[in-house]
């Protein structure tokens, strides 16, 4: 059985003095929610079942999308407290205010979340499903979500992160249902909500101050995704001393091509860029061939790159030497490899025009390069890694059909690289570090 949650604008919203959104969405608060629609709905004691067989079930594991960059704003509300003159310093405009943080992050990716459970009896499906189709928010009421109860295996989501609960240790701790949580909760509401004796004839509510969920805490881990093949390999790279401008590279590129004599290779620009105070320069040439080259070829194309380490070439007013790579993060394969969801250009890309939009193009390139079209992009002349020269640098050395464009994309899901999309080395693209919220 999978309770599954849509949230209903594409956004998580929370709040709080401190600390950032809570991701994945804990278990412990789908259980809350359901226990909350089942008081405000009576307190059914068929449903009351149900939720005590929930409460004695095992961790779930979880299915989420991972969430994008979080935003703030700042606010300053009344204080949630009963002035001791009683019912009148109740007022909103009689209360002191406070300041708090609204929090919104998007989710990248479908904004779905599965809570994979035990098959319950077949008496107490109808009682969960009833539960669960109630819920109209999880944790802030600025999330409104759809909840529903699928009953069989439904098709993976695209992008997904898996969590599963571990016995000890784990990348987070999220707050989990266990035996004696509904009559914890019921503590927790009674203390909080109950109403005071009548005072002048009046009841006041308690106004208590604010208590966390009554959760405990469990250990997740995130799984990690299947390990898949890029549409090239990254095997050998030469280093170059001294690195040269990066706009250069289409002479780099014919030059060293010509050296390897192999037109089933690609070669990428290393170049030092996307990190703080980088200057562009290609320090390395990255030998890069599709995956279905066999043992007996990629031996003989190691056996060509390490014939011209140790030799020279000159590009212009430059003498440059070709070296073995050596522990510098560019020249590393796993620099320029992911897996990522966020992909940006090294080198600019040509995009002719009168072939459709820009997006129609990138599309389709994507689409012959066997990736999927991606959930965002941008497109234009200035670049979107620190370091990387603006497009129009390039067009002397990047003859085409048509304008460069420097290109941001995100796809759906994290996908393994080298990423080239363009001929002659234009379309490079790096991989970038996508933060998550909480």
């Amino acid at each position: 059985m999978i309770l599954e949650v849509r949230y209903l604008d594409g956004v998580v919203r929370a709040g709080g003095a401190t600390g950032g959104i809570g991701w994945p969405v804990e278990p412990g608060r789908l259980y809350a929610a359901m226990v909350n629609v089942w008081g405000i709905g009576g307190e059914d004691p068929q449903e009351e079942r149900a939720l005590c067989w929930l409460e004695g079930t095992r961790p779930p594991r979880i299915t989420a999308p991972p969430l994008g960059q979080v935003s703030e704003r700042r606010a300053f509300v009344p204080l949630n407290a009963v002035h001791t003159k009683g019912l009148e310093g109740y007022l909103p405009e009689g209360r002191n205010r406070q300041e708090k943080r609204f929090l919104s992050a998007p989710l990248l990716g479908e904004p779905l979340v599965r809570f994979h459970l035990e098959d319950p009896p077949e008496d107490l499906l109808p009682l969960l499903e009833g539960l669960a189709t109630r819920v109209g928010r999880l944790g802030s009421s600025r999330s409104p979500v759809l909840v529903r109860l699928l009953r069989g295996e439904p098709p993976p989501l695209e992008g997904a992160e898996t969590w599963v609960p571990v016995e000890a240790g784990g990348e987070k701790s999220l707050g989990v249902w266990y035996p004696g949580y509904l009559e914890a909760l019921k503590e927790r509401h009674w203390r909080l909500y109950a109403l005071l004796p009548p005072s002048r004839g009046k009841p006041r509510p308690a106004g208590r101050t604010w208590e966390p969920l009554p959760a405990r805490l469990q250990g997740y881990r995130r799984e990690p995704p299947p390990r898949e093949e890029g549409p090239l390999l990254l095997g050998q790279a030469i280093a170059l001393k001294p690195g040269l401008p990066l706009p250069l590279w289409p002479l780099v590129e014919a030059r060293i091509r010509g050296r390897l004599g192999r037109e089933e290779v690609r070669l990428l620009p290393l170049a030092f860029v996307g990190r703080r105070h980088a200057d562009g320069r290609v320090l390395g040439v990255g030998v890069a061939y599709p995956p279905g080259l066999g043992p007996g070829a990629r031996l003989e194309l190691l056996s060509r790159v390490q014939g011209l380490w140790g030799g020279e070439e000159a590009f212009g007013p430059w003498r440059v030497a070709l070296l073995p790579p050596d522990s510098r993060e560019t020249l590393s394969p796993g620099r320029w490899q992911g897996p990522a969801q966020g992909w940006a250009t090294v080198t600019p890309l040509p995009l002719p025009r009168g072939e459709g939009s820009v997006g129609a193009r990138v599309e389709g390139l994507l689409r012959g390069a066997g990736l999927p079209a991606p959930l965002a992009f941008r497109a234009g002349p200035f670049p979107f890694l620190e370091g990387v020269p603006p497009a129009w640098e390039f067009q002397p050395y990047f003859p085409g059909p048509g304008p460069l464009y420097h290109l941001l994309l995100v796809f759906p899901h994290p996908v393994r690289g080298p990423l080239v999309l363009g001929e002659g080395g234009s379309g490079f693209l790096a991989p970038l570090e996508v933060r998550h919220g909480g």
